[in-house]
């Protein structure tokens, strides 16, 4: 599910945005800002969404949001501005936190009690799998227009609905509950308890930098490489890399949370890529390119199984979605602001030297940050 529905904006994007962009008559920084509008619209529903999956639980949710998901691929179908473009990313930011990674977290959390760092990354496994397949899925299918394959992926985000209905049965009640009991919105568990506590600032503030690093590199890793002196097909080949080994990564990771404790692995997740990032200065040579492409590439996929299983070490599985629902604030912001802070270093500099510095300073701090999570008193018992 997640190989779909989790890709089905965010990763066709960039392979459709030149033709959206010659076809709409607008400036790069115009589309471009579809990201923007998309991370903040996340941002802004996603507390709402986590408070959802709590009352109605991950089925009624996913399904709800997976049919959301088509009238947003809809909207943007027929776009005949990019104002309707922004309507469209905004409706599926929507739909994204209602039918991906919060649903399935949650709904992880709520069935398995033993090996959930395996079936966690079993189940996340489908993000590394969404970002290698569709933008080749997509490169192919742009012949017929990206007007038209917008109404193809509306339509295969259709036919995802009785799958999702049926695959999510057992999971159908509130979450963390495996549909029998029911998680109260006591004041001790509340969003006001969450924000009382070290560990949620520390996750938020943490992941929220790391959204910013990541988006940064991702919208910007071809650009980087061939600025350096290396050829686009060369950048894009080693972009296709660090996009495909989230897949292996998400679940070496999970299986590895089954077996040792969720806090080394999460430093681990975060502080390696950190290490790598002044990689980038040693191109064109690509040894340095291929190890930034491999480490960050393979943890990127692990942080995907890991954050949440921090969530549970932190506050219990059965406060999963609601905690991720307010924390997934932090890194849509993050993910939004990312790609347009490096624009304007780059185009002060006209290089992206600045950019890479100020994400490895932002990066030791998200370390240090996420670092500071433990078992937070009086919630659930935690994952160890």
């Amino acid at each position: 599910m997640l190989a779909v529905c989790g890709g089905l904006h965010f990763y066709i994007f960039p392979v459709v945005m030149a033709a959206m962009q010659e076809d709409l008559q607008v400036s790069l920084t115009a589309v471009t800002a579809t990201i923007f509008v998309w991370g903040v619209a996340g941002a802004i529903v996603s507390p709402a969404m986590g408070a959802a999956l709590d009352a109605w639980g991950p089925r009624r949710v996913v399904a709800a949001g997976t049919l959301l998901q088509a009238v947003s691929l809809a909207v943007v179908a027929t776009s005949a501005s990019i104002l309707q473009v922004y309507a469209g990313f905004a409706l599926a930011a929507v739909s994204l936190c209602a039918n991906t990674y919060i649903a399935i977290s949650a709904a992880v959390s709520a069935l398995f009690e033993k090996q959930r760092g395996q079936a966690m990354g079993v189940a996340m496994l489908g993000l590394g799998v969404g970002g290698l397949v569709l933008p080749n899925v997509t490169q192919r299918l742009l012949q017929l227009g990206w007007q038209q394959v917008y109404w193809i992926y509306a339509g295969l985000a259709l036919l995802m609905l009785p799958l999702i209905w049926w695959g999510l049965a057992a999971a159908g009640g509130p979450a963390g509950t495996s549909g029998s009991e029911e998680v109260g919105d006591d004041g001790d568990h509340g969003p006001a308890a969450l924000l009382r506590t070290r560990s949620f600032w520390g996750l938020a503030l943490g992941d929220g930098l790391t959204g910013l690093i990541f988006s940064f590199f991702t919208v910007h890793f071809v650009a980087i490489a061939t600025e350096s002196g290396i050829t686009a097909a060369t950048a894009a080949l080693f972009f296709g890399v660090f996009l495909f080994l989230s897949s292996p990564g998400t679940l070496a990771l999970g299986v590895l949370a089954d077996r040792f404790s969720v806090w080394p692995l999460t430093m681990i997740c975060y502080g390696l890529p950190v290490l790598l990032v002044p990689a980038l200065f040693g191109l064109p040579e690509l040894v340095f390119l291929g190890l930034f492409a491999l480490v960050p590439g393979f943890l990127a996929g692990g942080r995907a199984a890991i954050f949440p299983l921090a969530i549970g070490y932190s506050f219990g599985a059965p406060h999963v979605a609601r905690a991720y629902g307010w924390l997934n604030v932090a890194f849509l912001f993050g993910t939004a602001v990312g790609p347009m802070l490096s624009g304007v270093l780059h185009d002060r500099s006209g290089n992206y030297t600045s950019s890479i510095w100020v994400a490895w300073v932002l990066g030791v701090a998200s370390v240090i940050l996420v670092g500071l999570i433990r078992p937070e008193r009086g919630w659930a018992v935690a994952e160890r």
